[in-house]
């Protein structure tokens, strides 16, 4: 039996194979994170729909002054 192939080589055949995969649309890593939080429950259009919501204010400094009921108010408005 072989050794097993590193995620790298795998992701890289494929990669190669494929083409480049854009696996998230988005570039800022605060909104990837928070996308990938919200998407847990629901799907991606309505994960979308909530960070648009939020808007200029989705960002590591004005998430944690904003008040919660604002806050569920962006999210849960879908």
């Amino acid at each position: 039996m072989s050794d097993p192939m590193p995620i790298s080589q795998v992701f890289s055949q494929l990669e190669q194979h494929y083409g480049r995969f854009i696996w998230w649309p988005e570039s800022d890593p605060y909104r990837i994170i928070v996308g990938a939080i919200l998407v847990q429950n629901t799907n991606w259009r309505n994960a979308h729909k909530a960070i648009d919501n939020l808007g200029d204010n989705l960002a590591s400094a004005t998430i944690p002054t904003r008040h919660c009921r604002g806050l569920l108010s962006a999210i849960s408005s879908l």
